[in-house]
């Protein structure tokens, strides 16, 4: 992860240490694929790759895929009374998606690795 639980309480966090850790995990794995894991080989985490950590932890952690009503978009009883339906909206992941994506264009935008590679850069260095 690229940022300790100390480091994101210090941040104004207020998850428990296991949310924490599960939404942290989630963070590192979505930093480390639009960076092509640059950062992790840095000798420092840049302090732009930590808020972005933070950032994409509380989108996480408030937009839950596992929370089911966060997607909810209407609800509609059966004739008969005894069964309900739910109407989910598709796009609402793809939302999450692209705000986490332009959050790290945001902050890891211009920085460059320990190599001089920028980190967003998504070809191989020459």
């Amino acid at each position: 992860m690229y940022l300790t639980y100390d480091e994101y309480l210090d941040m104004g966090g207020l998850l428990e240490q296991a949310a924490f850790t599960r939404w942290g995990v989630q963070a590192a794995l979505f930093i480390d694929r639009v960076t092509q894991k640059r950062i992790r080989g840095m000798k420092t985490v840049p302090p732009e790759a930590k808020r972005l950590a933070f950032e994409l932890i509380a989108l996480a952690s408030a937009a839950d895929p596992l929370n089911p009503s966060l997607y909810l978009t209407q609800e509609t009883e059966i004739v008969d009374g005894v069964h309900s339906s739910r109407i989910y909206s598709p796009g609402r992941a793809r939302t999450v998606t692209d705000t986490m994506e332009r959050l790290a264009v945001t902050y890891l935008d211009g920085l460059t690795g320990d190599d001089g590679t920028p980190l967003l850069f998504l070809g191989v260095p020459g």
